[in-house]
C-alpha cells in the first residue's frame, strides 16, 4: 500500500509540532533561515492550538502500536465516524516505525509523556525490532505485526528488503530487484 502525499505530510506533524512548540536551547547556535527550530513568533493562541493538535496526534501513535509485539501498526481504521478503531493494518515497515520512533521522541519533548514512559515505548520496540528476520542485514519491507513475520508481498512474489540511507530515522526505499534474494 502506497502513502498518498497527504498522508506523508501527517506522518511528519509530531515533529514539526514539537519544533515549533519548543524554545530553542539558550547555547544553541545561530539557526539557518528558515529553520523551525527558534521560530518564537507563534503568539499563546496558537501554541494551544499545536499542542492540542500534537495530543490528539499522540493519541494515535499510543493505541498504534500492536500490545505484544510493540511494533507500529500501518493503519488504523475508524469507518462510519466511529469513535473507535473498525479495522487495523496489522503489517507494518521500516518507515512505520521510524515515524513511531519520531513520534515518540517528540510526545516526550513535547511534555505529553514521561522520559521513563518514552525509554520504555523505544526500548520495547527496538528489542522486537532486533529480533526480526533480515537480508543481508537490511529490514524486509513488510512485517505482521502480531507476529514479527516477513510479509511476502502476494503482487510481486516476494518480499523486499528495506534499505536505509539515513540512520536517524529508520526509512525505507525498496530495491529495484530481487535477484538473489532468499526464497520465504
Amino acid at each position: 500500500m502506497r502513502r498518498t502525499p497527504q498522508c506523508r505530510r501527517w506522518l511528519v506533524l509530531p515533529a514539526v509540532i514539537a519544533m515549533m512548540l519548543l524554545p530553542a536551547p539558550a547555547s544553541a547556535a545561530p539557526t539557518p533561515a528558515g529553520s523551525v527550530a527558534g521560530y518564537s513568533a507563534l503568539n499563546a493562541a496558537q501554541r494551544t492550538s499545536l499542542l492540542a493538535i500534537a495530543r490528539d496526534t499522540w493519541k494515535f501513535y499510543a493505541t498504534d502500536v500492536d500490545p505484544t509485539t510493540h511494533l507500529p501498526l500501518d493503519n488504523v481504521t475508524f469507518a462510519g465516524g466511529s469513535a473507535t478503531p473498525t479495522g487495523y493494518g496489522r503489517y507494518t515497515s521500516a518507515s512505520n516505525i521510524g515515524v513511531y520512533l519520531w513520534a515518540v521522541v517528540a510526545a516526550k519533548d513535547l511534555g505529553l509523556i514521561t522520559g521513563a514512559h518514552a525509554n520504555d515505548l523505544v526500548r520495547a520496540t527496538l528489542t522486537e525490532v532486533a529480533q526480526l528476520r533480515r537480508f543481508d542485514g537490511f529490514l524486509f519491507q513488510w512485517y505482521d505485526t502480531t507476529t514479527g513475520d516477513v510479509i511476502r508481498n502476494r503482487a510481486t512474489s516476494t518480499a523486499r528488503p528495506s534499505r536505509h540511507r539515513h540512520s536517524t530515522t529508520a526509512t525505507s526505499c525498496p530495491t529495484s530487484t530481487t535477484a538473489g534474494m532468499p526464497p520465504g
